[in-house]
């Protein structure tokens, strides 16, 4: 890869990492133009920083076209691609509408190919609710989110209400965490 990027992790690896990993990114809608929205970016940005220096031996990109016309997978992959990844270790996920839908199809896919460490690449404001309903698909897990500047917290005080609502009324009961 020619392009560095800043690495801002909350929850860097820490020693005695697994050898290879796999990759989840977690989608965002894209923006008017197909291009990565403000959330989506900084997840990429924070995958492609890991990927310098972890050994990756897949990357499951995720999401269907919920918000727009352009399916938030596919987004990913080309942003993945113009940025120096092997598109041979991109694996499109694309039926996920919600969270839950990404850890289902995930788990599905990750089981299938036998990939068993598994990281997680969220945002700072998702990465409760993320972490709850990925307990339920998989054993052992790490989740990876860009670092949270003052800023960011501020411009983001909306979705980290709404995730905690939702998380609120995922812990009270929610069918969608059943299924295999």
């Amino acid at each position: 890869m020619n392009k560095k990027y800043k690495v801002y992790y909350h929850n860097f690896p820490k020693n005695n990492t697994p050898e290879y990993e796999t990759l989840i990114i977690l989608g965002n809608p894209a923006n008017k133009y197909g291009k990565p929205g403000r959330i989506l970016k900084s997840r990429l940005d924070v995958a492609l920083s890991y990927f310098q220096i972890q050994q990756i031996d897949a990357i499951l990109v995720t999401g269907s076209a919920n918000y727009n016309e352009f399916e938030e997978a596919d987004v990913q992959r080309k942003y993945l691609i113009e940025n120096g990844i092997d598109a041979k270790l991109i694996i499109k996920e694309n039926q996920s509408k919600s969270t839950p839908d990404n850890a289902l199809y995930s788990s599905r896919i990750t089981n299938k190919l036998n990939k068993n460490n598994i990281a997680i690449v969220t945002s700072h404001h998702h990465k409760s609710r993320t972490e709850f309903i990925f307990k339920h698909y998989y054993d052992k897990f790490k989740i990876i989110t860009p670092y949270p500047s003052c800023l960011t917290v501020l411009k983001n005080i909306p979705y980290y209400i709404f995730n905690q609502y939702l998380l609120y009324k995922m812990k009270k009961g929610d069918d969608r965490l059943n299924r295999k």
